[in-house]
């Protein structure tokens, strides 16, 4: 149980780390190219 638990925990540090890094990685291509923000978009990130 306190395995899995562990496990569990280091996955989700990985995948904050991920989601960190898209929203970075988005944020960094937004900023390049303003022209490209549209309606569509930021339903889609929201």
């Amino acid at each position: 149980m306190l395995e899995e638990y562990k496990e569990n925990k280091e996955k989700g540090v990985e995948y904050t780390q991920w989601v960190s890094y898209v929203l970075d990685l988005g944020r960094a291509w937004i900023l390049r190219s303003p022209e490209n923000i549209t309606p569509k978009t930021r339903e889609q990130r929201g």
